[in-house]
């Protein structure tokens, strides 16, 4: 992809986001390292949160992980990728 095609691209997610804060009144966290140090899914989860999205920032969709082991969930119900999610 040429460079003008990503920046473009990247202006079009960074939009997307923003309209859905604004719109939906979800919050965005970036650069989050979630499960280390005190921020976990269960204290995301404790905190009211209904929902968490991952976005490891891959060009093709990938199964998670950490380290050697696949992250639970990955075959539930309502799951997408992130590029399915912001092309819906």
């Amino acid at each position: 992809m040429a460079h003008s095609q990503v920046s473009a691209a990247g202006k079009v997610l960074t939009s997307a986001i923003d309209n859905l804060v604004r719109i939906a009144g979800i919050e965005v966290k970036y650069h989050a390292n979630v499960g280390q140090g005190d921020l976990t899914l269960d204290g995301i989860k404790k905190q009211g949160f209904e929902a968490v999205f991952v976005g490891k920032g891959t060009p093709a969709p990938r199964v998670l992980n950490f380290g050697r082991d696949d992250v639970p969930g990955q075959d539930l119900s309502g799951l997408c990728t992130g590029r399915t999610f912001f092309m819906r």
